[in-house]
C-alpha cells in the first residue's frame, strides 16, 4: 500500500536535511590556519639537514630554529631516534 508524500512532508524533510548538512559541514570543517609571524601567505621551515654538520642535537636545533624566527622544524628521523 503506497503512502502519500505530501508536499508539506517534503518541505519539512527537505529543510531538515538542509540544516543537518549544513550544521555538519561546519563542526567538521578544519580550524581557520594560523598567520605566518613573517605576515605573508607561507610559514618558513628549517630543513635540520642544512646543519647536520654541526652535530647539535634535535633540542639545540629546534631552540636555535625558534631563536631566528622560523614557524617549523622538518627534523631527520635518524635525529629523533638519536634523541629517543
Amino acid at each position: 500500500m503506497p503512502s502519500e508524500f505530501s508536499r508539506r512532508d517534503f518541505l519539512a524533510l527537505t529543510a531538515t536535511a538542509a540544516a543537518t548538512l549544513s550544521a555538519s559541514h561546519t563542526m567538521f570543517a578544519a580550524p581557520a590556519p594560523q598567520p605566518s609571524r613573517h605576515g605573508g601567505p607561507f610559514r618558513y621551515c628549517l630543513n635540520t639537514s642544512t646543519i647536520r654538520e654541526q652535530k647539535l642535537g634535535i633540542v639545540a636545533e629546534v631552540e636555535l630554529a625558534a631563536k631566528v624566527g622560523y614557524d617549523g622544524i622538518e627534523p631527520w628521523i635518524r635525529e629523533l631516534d638519536d634523541f629517543r
